[in-house]
């Protein structure tokens, strides 16, 4: 099961909150995995807060996919997510915590356009227009895919 606690979303915050989300999966028998996907921004980090702070959803294993996608244009990735990590309320996170590097794809907007999927712009696979993406936009989703595998490794026993 996957629920997406994302951004500005109260609704299922909200309903995890009254439905005893960690006390369900501990009755259940249910093993949870929290997956955080944030940006470079104070409030994308202060949402993963609340969410514990809150009760909303606790696990004893949690994967932080820092999104370089996120950082601004023409600012660089280096130091991006160091204030996080400085950050007093980062412990809340738990031991059980790794970090991932989610590196930014410069042609993610081409291929979403298209509708392609990764793995169909690495193949050359027609997207919507009929086209394949360009050699070099096919090679950059190629390298993308390698690298995420990369970091992808030290959880792969998590993952279902």
């Amino acid at each position: 099961m996957v629920l997406d606690m994302g951004s500005d979303d109260k609704v299922l915050s909200e309903h995890a909150k009254d439905m005893a989300l960690p006390e369900f999966c501990e009755s259940a028998d249910v093993r949870t995995l929290a997956i955080y996907s944030i940006g470079p921004q104070i409030e994308d980090f202060n949402h993963i807060i609340n969410i514990h702070e809150g009760g909303f959803f606790r696990a004893d294993k949690s994967v932080l996919v820092m999104n370089e996608s996120l950082i601004t244009i023409g600012k660089g990735a280096g130091g991006a997510f160091d204030f996080i990590l400085h950050d007093p309320r980062f412990q809340i996170l738990g031991e059980g915590l790794i970090i991932l590097i989610m590196p930014r794809l410069a042609c993610m907007a081409p291929m979403r356009d298209e509708g392609l999927t990764f793995y169909e712009a690495a193949e050359g696979k027609r997207g919507k227009s009929g086209r394949a993406m360009s050699l070099g936009h096919q090679f950059m989703v190629k390298t993308w895919i390698n690298k995420m595998a990369k970091e992808l490794e030290s959880v792969e026993a998590w993952l279902p």
